[in-house]
């Protein structure tokens, strides 16, 4: 039998990071490297700087408070 620590990641496929059948009420058993992997795919995505979010933040806030009256 086959060791969990060495087969590679390529070869066990997680379930933690489906989208599918994630569960935020069950407790998510994923590994370092998983999690590191996810982590560096987010990081490939859009970037925007703090000062840029809070803008954006407090346009919408703005827009929504203007809706109420």
């Amino acid at each position: 039998m086959t060791r969990p620590e060495k087969i590679s990641m390529k070869e066990r496929q997680s379930k933690a990071f489906s989208a599918d059948k994630w569960n935020p009420n069950k407790p998510l058993r994923v590994t370092q490297e998983e999690l590191r992997e996810h982590i560096h795919e987010i990081e490939k995505g859009p970037f925007i700087p703090v000062e840029e979010c809070f803008k954006n933040v407090r346009q919408w806030m703005e827009k929504k408070g203007a809706r109420r009256l």
